[in-house]
């Protein structure tokens, strides 16, 4: 069953004992469950890689070198880079590096480019190709969408609501100073944390193989 935002702020409510919106309007605790969705997905990612990975690809310009991001990327999260022309069988790996790597690499136009590395708005690659009729393919992790209306359907798996629903209340008691409710709150946040990890190990070990080779 798919978890609406008017379903976890009714949760997030529950938690900050506000349940005739008294103390939150709905505005506010959009904020925080919002910003809980991030928080929770990136400790997801951190302990299970592929964890809302996408791809994405974008066309090599010949002699170009910097390229932005997808739109919809969780800060600078490129998991892989691969290049690829008319053929899309053959994919060639782009191997991350530093900025000095990348110089290094050549600033000479080459088929395919062989180190990236990931900047503040974009990632810059090199060398740079020397077509136009090549495609990078990105492997990136997605952010989490905000949600807005009540009718929006969180797109994290149903097994993390109550978690977003507590590390939101967290936050929303963390602005009035419920100190004592907040710890009593933490101690749920950890409990949930151990078992999602937990369970994203345990759903790795099901599936016994990756889908990805990076």
């Amino acid at each position: 069953m798919a978890t609406t935002l008017a379903q976890l702020r009714t949760r997030v409510r529950y938690f900050v004992r506000d349940p005739n919106t008294k103390t939150f309007q709905d505005a506010e605790l959009d904020i925080y469950i919002n910003e809980a969705q991030k928080e929770v997905a990136a400790f997801l990612c951190k302990n299970e890689g592929d964890f809302l990975l996408r791809e994405a690809t974008t066309t090599l310009v010949q002699g170009t070198t910097d390229y932005h991001y997808p739109s919809d990327i969780f800060g600078r999260n490129i998991r892989a880079l691969y290049a690829y022309g008319t053929d899309p069988v053959t994919y060639v790996k782009v191997q991350r590096g530093t900025l000095e790597e990348v110089y290094d690499a050549g600033m000479v136009q080459d088929t395919y480019p062989s180190r990236y590395v990931c900047l503040d708005g974009y990632f810059k690659v090199g060398p740079p190709p020397d077509d136009s009729g090549y495609t990078l393919l990105i492997a990136y992790i997605r952010q989490p969408t905000d949600l807005a209306s009540g009718t929006d359907v969180m797109d994290s798996d149903d097994e993390f609501k109550e978690l977003i629903a507590v590390s939101a209340a967290i936050r929303a008691l963390e602005t009035r100073g419920g100190k004592e409710s907040v710890e009593l709150l933490a101690g749920r946040q950890q409990a949930l944390l151990a078992e999602a990890a937990r369970l994203i190990t345990k759903e790795d070990l099901i599936q016994g193989y990756p889908a990805w080779e990076y």
